[in-house]
């Protein structure tokens, strides 16, 4: 699993939207523009108040009928959207949705969900389940003077979360010998 945006963006395709943790318990909670994001579970060293950037592949969202609202335990986002356009690719359609955020995604349909396709400038729901984002971002603790010569020291935390990806974190120690 990527731990930023731009190996994110290289190793494929995705959705990106800023945005602010709100809730570390699972399901961890993301305060968007589009909406509250769920994601599976925070990395090591997030906390509550820290700015991410959610990542949703295209082939990760599911496209339900306009109007579809959350199930009750749901551990998924609904965003309400418009198609903007169609590109069908023998059995795969790529749409490019309007999140009512103005921002724009690409929602990938495989086999028989391209039956399902509405129109351009029809509306549709976008469901991001919570499993499928990816919290990214360079981890820097709260008011560290990166000014100073402890704090331009960089070191590099790995880990790896038996239940979550694995994430690599960059972050500058204050002093001493900390990792």
């Amino acid at each position: 699993q990527p731990a930023t945006r731009f190996v994110a963006d290289f190793l494929g395709e995705g959705n990106f939207i800023e945005g602010t943790i709100q809730q570390v318990a699972v399901p961890v909670q993301v305060t968007t523009a589009a909406g509250v994001l769920l994601a599976p579970a925070t990395p090591e060293g997030y906390c509550s108040g820290m700015e991410v950037t959610c990542c949703v592949r295209p082939e990760w969202i599911d496209l339900l009928p306009a109007g579809t609202e959350a199930e009750t335990g749901d551990a998924a986002a609904i965003f309400p959207a418009t198609v903007l356009g169609q590109v069908f690719l023998g059995e795969t359609a790529q749409l490019t949705m309007r999140l009512a955020s103005d921002q724009v995604w690409k929602v990938t349909l495989r086999g028989d969900q391209i039956g399902l396709c509405p129109g351009v400038g029809e509306p549709a729901t976008l469901r991001v389940p919570a499993d499928r984002v990816v919290l990214l971002t360079e981890l820097q603790p709260p008011g560290l003077d990166t000014d100073s010569p402890a704090g331009r020291r960089a070191r590099t935390l790995i880990t790896d979360q038996a239940a979550g990806p694995q994430v690599i974190v960059s972050f500058v120690c204050g002093g001493g010998n900390r990792p």
